[in-house]
C-alpha cells in the first residue's frame, strides 16, 4: 500500500527529529566526518524508510553508544537505527555487517571473523542473532 502525501511528511519530519537526535548522542563518543574519515557518520537523508543510517567505526562499537541509541526509540515504534560498521581500510575485505537497533531489541548482523580479537564478543543490551529475512533495506 503506498502512503499518502501526508504520511510521507509525518515520516520525514519524524526522521529529521530522530536524525538530528542521533547527532546529538554520538558527539558525546566521537567525531562526525564522512571523508576525513570520522569516527562515524549520520546519513542526512530519508529515502522512505523508517531508519536512520548510521556508518561507523570500530571505536564506537560499545555498549553505552547502541544504548544511548536505542534510548531514542523508546517513543518511536517501528524506527529503527542501521549501525554499519565503516573502518577505514577494509572497504574490500569485510563485508557489510553492523546492528540493527530497535526499541524492543538489538539484530546482530555482525561478521565476527573479520572483527579483531578485542571486538569478536561485542554484547549489548537486547542483542540477539539477525534473521536473513531481516538484512536492512540499502
Amino acid at each position: 500500500m503506498m502512503k499518502s502525501d501526508a504520511e510521507r511528511d509525518v515520516e520525514a519530519s519524524a526522521f529529521e527529529s530522530l536524525y538530528r537526535e542521533v547527532l546529538q548522542v554520538l558527539s558525546s563518543f566521537g567525531r562526525h566526518d564522512g571523508r576525513t574519515p570520522g569516527d562515524y557518520y549520520v546519513l542526512g537523508d530519508y529515502w522512505g524508510h523508517p531508519q536512520v543510517l548510521v556508518n561507523a567505526n570500530l571505536k564506537m562499537l560499545r555498549d553505552d553508544v547502541i544504548g544511548g541509541l536505542r534510548l531514542l526509540l523508546a517513543s518511536r515504534p517501528g524506527w529503527e537505527i542501521v549501525f554499519a560498521l565503516w573502518e577505514p581500510g577494509t572497504e574490500k575485505t569485510w563485508p557489510r555487517m553492523g546492528v540493527r537497533i530497535r526499541r524492543d531489541e538489538v539484530l546482530d548482523g555482525l561478521r565476527r571473523e573479520f572483527l579483531p580479537d578485542s571486538y569478536r564478543s561485542f554484547s549489548c543490551a537486547g542483542l540477539r542473532p539477525q534473521r536473513q529475512d531481516e538484512i536492512p533495506v540499502r
